[in-house]
């Protein structure tokens, strides 16, 4: 006689093993390649991290000294004799450890020039010799220049960013912990605009075109993108000091790591990073990834300490069809005890 008492029993287990493999985000086969997404997603994780840190650095050098020379330039307007691209004001950029030069055309000031070198002057060989400055942990040398169409804080106006990327340049071209940097990085000031409801803030749209950090021993390109980021001054503009900034970021990346995989990112308003000019990486907000074979969001709002003031680690979110099927805890590089000497 067939007990049917283990009947019931038998239905419920079949029902909770369809469940459960109904309800499964990853298939096996996809469970294969996991590894392999994730290994992805941690590259593009340190890549974007290095590049971020990199150019809104150069962002906020490049804002500053449009700062200052403002106040030079308004001061140039008033006293006469001077010629062409005449040196108006040598200063210590106090606020990155740098020094500086301001070239104007007295007779419509526009373009002007600003120089910010890091490096100390020689006066047998009446030279700059560039060599690493250090400022709020990170590390500079070489040089930034900026020509302003106009004052930095009239809507519309452009500030076009020289790294001085030549090869012949040597040491005189731009680097932050000893990576040389390249790129063509344009920056306008989009006047006041309003995020949120009641909520106005100064607003500068980057173009980045071929960004790209290069390694310090062999020079080989470490990571490269394009992007259009919007920043906003949340707070920190009414300061001289740079270290009390912060910006609200939002925009479109595309870029390329050192072992080729291609991505590219949207960083929505609703989302949008905030980050503070004494830390190195964003303090919260959401990225989104797409790469070939992931597609995964990076949140900087986690923290594992609650005390920590600048953030190394963030949330690394797999996706699969809009849903997070896997997280992993990343810890990013952040490079600032590599490479000094």
């Amino acid at each position: 006689m067939k007990n049917f008492k283990t009947f019931p029993l038998m239905l419920l287990t079949l029902s909770v093993l369809m469940f459960e493999s109904s309800c499964s985000k990853i298939t096996p086969v996809e469970k294969e390649n996991y590894d392999e997404m994730l290994e992805t997603a941690e590259i593009v994780v340190n890549s974007e991290a290095v590049l971020n840190m990199v150019f809104i650095d150069v962002f906020n050098l490049s804002l500053k000294a449009g700062v200052f020379a403002d106040s030079q330039i308004n001061k140039a307007a008033e006293v006469d004799g001077l010629s062409k691209k005449e040196l108006i004001s040598t200063s210590n950029f106090d606020a990155f450890g740098g020094q500086m030069e301001i070239f104007i055309n007295k007779s419509r000031l526009f373009p002007a020039v600003t120089n910010v070198n890091w490096g100390k002057y020689n006066e047998t060989t009446n030279s700059i010799v560039y060599k690493n400055i250090e400022d709020n942990g990170l590390y500079r040398k070489g040089s930034i220049i900026t020509t302003m169409n106009d004052f930095w804080n009239k809507p519309g106006v452009v500030m076009n960013v020289d790294l001085n990327s030549d090869k012949n340049t040597g040491d005189k071209q731009f680097h932050l912990n000893n990576y040389p940097i390249d790129g063509k990085l344009t920056i306008q000031y989009n006047g006041m605009f309003e995020l949120m409801e009641g909520n106005e803030y100064k607003k500068f749209t980057l173009e980045l075109e071929n960004g790209t950090v290069a390694s310090p021993e062999d020079k080989d390109v470490v990571s490269s993108n394009n992007s259009t980021l919007h920043l906003l001054f949340k707070s920190g503009f009414d300061t001289a000091s740079a270290t009390d900034d912060v910006w609200i970021i939002y925009g479109t990346i595309e870029g390329v790591t050192s072992s080729g995989v291609e991505y590219s990112s949207v960083i929505t308003k609703e989302d949008a990073l905030i980050k503070k000019t004494n830390c190195v990486y964003p303090e919260s907000g959401i990225a989104n990834y797409t790469t070939a074979n992931a597609n995964f969001t990076i949140d900087y709002s986690y923290k594992s300490n609650i005390l920590d003031v600048c953030n190394y680690e963030v949330k690394l979110n797999l996706l699969k069809e809009g849903e997070i099927v896997e997280e992993k805890i990343v810890e990013i590089n952040d490079l600032i005890d590599k490479y000094i000497d």
